[in-house]
């Protein structure tokens, strides 16, 4: 499930084409802010899932009418609304991700140096660590994060 969630951002993310969009400055917390709802958006698909499987748990063990209660507050109900919620963030995540790769990817393809545009693909659109980053490129961590340091100033 959640290779397919990575997947399917990362295909989303290649798939759009943003020729000819008007690219402002993109900052680092841009960048991180770009991280940062990937991660939100995997963390609320893994609880997703979880509650899924909770409420597949429940009602086939016992049964869906020995779970729910006549009363408004009963827990299956409870656990699929907090699922409808999640659900919305989760989609709502997924747009706002969408739109910032559009914006961080088009503002990376402008550098003109391959390494740092690669360091800050691989950091920021990928979300790989920096450890992961120099096996890739066979450089010291140091250094890529030298790279990435350098495109941030180039793209400023």
């Amino acid at each position: 499930m959640s290779g397919g969630f990575r997947q399917c951002i990362q295909d989303i993310g290649s798939a759009i084409s943003f020729e000819g969009v008007i690219c402002k400055k993109l900052s680092r917390s841009d960048l991180e802010a770009c991280a940062a709802l990937k991660k939100s958006a995997y963390s609320k698909l893994l609880q997703k899932q979880k509650i899924r499987d909770m409420l597949e748990r429940c009602t086939t063990t016992y049964g869906i009418e020995a779970v729910q209660t006549t009363r408004e507050n009963d827990p299956i109900s409870r656990l699929e609304a907090t699922l409808r919620d999640i659900e919305a963030e989760l989609e709502a995540n997924v747009v706002e991700y969408i739109e910032l790769v559009g914006h961080v990817q088009n503002a990376i393809s402008q550098l003109t140096n391959p390494n740092e545009r690669e360091v800050l693909n691989m950091k920021y659109i990928q979300g790989l660590k920096w450890d992961e980053i120099a096996s890739i490129m066979h450089y010291n961590p140091r250094w890529c994060r030298e790279l990435r340091d350098r495109g941030l100033r180039n793209l400023g």
